[in-house]
């Protein structure tokens, strides 16, 4: 299929110093692009279909929390405003 020339001129490209140079160069930029874009976003959890989730307890929380305040006798009025988180 290829001529014996074209094969040995192949051979030789792939194995020179400036190519390897270059794909070691390029791989690394990649990983150090990728460690610094993985670093400032938090991992997503992608849905699996079939797989159940993970129940929180946040309604029990949020219950515990109205029972504290009914027995400390603290108004709406009172608390201190949440404050709001810059995620999105």
């Amino acid at each position: 299929m290829f001529s014996p020339e074209l094969k040995q001129l192949l051979i030789q490209v792939i194995c020179s110093r400036e190519v390897i140079g270059v794909t070691a160069a390029l791989v690394i930029y990649l990983i150090l692009v990728n460690y610094a874009a993985s670093s400032r976003h938090r991992k997503r959890r992608i849905a699996l279909p079939g797989l159940p989730r993970k129940r929180t307890k946040a309604p029990a929380k949020a219950a515990a929390r109205a029972k504290e305040d009914e027995d400390l006798d603290l108004d709406d009025e009172d608390e201190i405003p949440a404050r709001k988180s810059r995620r999105k």
